[in-house]
């Protein structure tokens, strides 16, 4: 998570980036035929021009954005030097059945309707403007299945992994429903949505899961 990296910037690196040379290590040693690599659009940051396209300069706000843009170019390193087949994908923010609503850094859309279910208010940091890419599981999954097995990739492409939707954390409350309480913000980007382009044209995807759907059958699981 991108606050538990700030607060903590030693051990998020060594799970993030040393663990990921260690797979990547592994993978060239034990013939392994492609890695596909789950980055973040944490790597872009905050950036002037929306959607967020991956010719853009990687500008992260903080230690997790960072690890995933080195782990993107430690792939890019292993593909030239090793001829191992590699693939990044830059997630949005994924949610989803399964997401863990629990702590300081739970997904927020895991958090409000766990926050709703016991009756008590959403809490919202800052204003609830900030802005973000919310994508369903199942679609990320379908991602990283079609980035596995495609011709067309390999050789360390880097891929939005999105709906092509900007989304406000106060619409996300509003789908939710309930009561707010607005909470001290965050250190984190101010908005974020993907241009999905590449992924329609190097792996044949498209989101087939709208966020008020996925709400709606992640809150009818409760």
């Amino acid at each position: 998570r991108v606050q538990y990296s700030i607060e903590h910037p030693q051990k998020t690196h060594d799970t993030n980036v040393n663990g990921m040379l260690n797979v990547l290590l592994t993978a060239r040693d034990c013939g392994v035929k492609r890695v596909v690599f789950s980055s973040s659009s944490a790597v872009y940051g905050d950036q002037e021009a929306m959607p967020l396209r991956e010719d853009m300069h990687a500008r992260p706000k903080s230690p997790y954005g960072l690890h995933k843009y080195i782990g993107e170019n430690y792939c890019k390193l292993f593909s030239e030097l090793y001829g191992l087949q590699t693939v990044c994908l830059r997630y949005s923010n994924v949610y989803g059945p399964g997401a863990d609503p629990n702590g300081a850094y739970a997904l927020v859309v895991a958090k409000f309707i766990q926050q709703k279910s016991a009756g008590a208010p959403l809490t919202i940091c800052g204003t609830g403007e900030n802005t973000r890419d919310y994508v369903a599981v199942e679609d990320v999954v379908r991602a990283n299945m079609l980035a596995a097995t495609s011709g067309s990739v390999g050789r360390a492409e880097v891929i939005n992994i999105g709906s092509g939707r900007e989304t406000s954390v106060n619409t996300i409350a509003a789908l939710v429903g309930g009561k707010v309480e607005h909470v001290e913000a965050r250190l984190e980007p101010a908005r974020s949505v993907a241009d999905i382009t590449q992924a329609k044209k190097l792996l044949g995807w498209s989101p087939t899961i709208t966020l008020a759907d996925g709400v709606a059958a992640m809150m009818r699981k409760v």
